[in-house]
């Protein structure tokens, strides 16, 4: 069995889900999830779990279950064995791992794991289970409606905490106009919707083209479900905003994302984040 702990934001949350999925289906055993997070005390920004609004078919791991695993995970069981053969393994590093493939196949798992390669081969698998089942809002179907008229484009703009977090970058109005100038040169009648939550701001510093809405007062989920039904995005170095359009079915879609995500590359590249077929601007 694997276990997968959950915490932070969805964004977060959605990629603990799918690499303990992944690694369920490459071992070919069940997997549970641990919630304990979201009752203690480290969740001091008051995160909720998000993963009910999705068709997601793990079940939680009881407390004899998580004691198996806390339990084996004893001193002697560190020393004498490599990290990746440990039955409680822990992230070490933002980079893709190939080691997680050494994974044992009763493992408990803790780390974010956001590398597009964990995931490369197991789209189908994951985008079933990360069918949103709550329905819309009766606001964000008549949104839904409009994004579905036509060829349309979700833009993210995510500011808020990166203003004062060290490890992204916080992008420049520059990027969006040269994304928004490379699908325009591309496609013909785009109708563009704008997420952010910071719309003073990109009303202040873009210049969005005249079929232009700006989407506000949803929630998270509904956000979510509007982002990821546009044909085309352009994301922020934003889990949420990743997830949104890597579920997107296949076809003549694109999806653009900063070249420069994070202020050190030593710590966390890009090109570890963004798959292939996402245009890097």
């Amino acid at each position: 069995m694997i276990v997968t702990s959950i915490t932070s934001g969805l964004g977060n949350q959605l990629f603990q889900y799918a690499f303990g999925r992944v690694l369920s289906l490459y071992h070919n055993v069940p997997l549970k999830t641990d919630l304990y997070w979201f009752q203690h005390e480290q969740n001091t920004s008051h995160r909720k779990y998000g993963l009910t609004h999705f068709d997601v078919q793990a079940p939680k791991a009881t407390w004899q279950e998580l004691d198996t695993y806390i339990f084996a995970d004893t001193k002697w069981h560190r020393f004498t064995r490599p990290y990746y053969k440990r039955i409680r393994i822990e992230e070490r590093g933002n980079k893709y791992d190939p080691n997680v493939w050494k994974f044992p196949k009763h493992t408990y798992v803790l780390g974010f794991w956001q590398a597009w390669r964990y995931f490369a081969d197991y789209h189908e698998p994951i985008r079933k289970e990360f069918q949103i089942i709550t329905p819309p809002s009766d606001r964000a179907a008549r949104y839904l409606d409009q994004i579905n008229r036509g060829a349309s484009v979700a833009v993210h703009i995510r500011r808020g905490d990166y203003l004062t977090n060290p490890t992204f970058n916080t992008l420049s109005p520059e990027y969006y106009q040269q994304a928004i100038d490379y699908l325009q040169a591309r496609y013909e009648a785009l109708n563009w919707f704008v997420f952010s939550d910071d719309m003073p701001w990109v009303q202040k510093n873009l210049s969005m083209p005249t079929t232009t809405t700006l989407v506000e007062g949803l929630s998270d989920i509904d956000d979510f479900r509007l982002m990821n039904a546009a044909q085309h995005s352009i994301i922020a170095n934003s889990t949420f905003s990743w997830w949104a359009a890597w579920l997107k079915e296949k076809g003549n879609r694109v999806t653009i994302a900063p070249q420069t995500p994070f202020t050190h590359d030593w710590l966390w590249r890009g090109d570890d984040l963004f798959p292939p077929h996402f245009v890097r601007l």
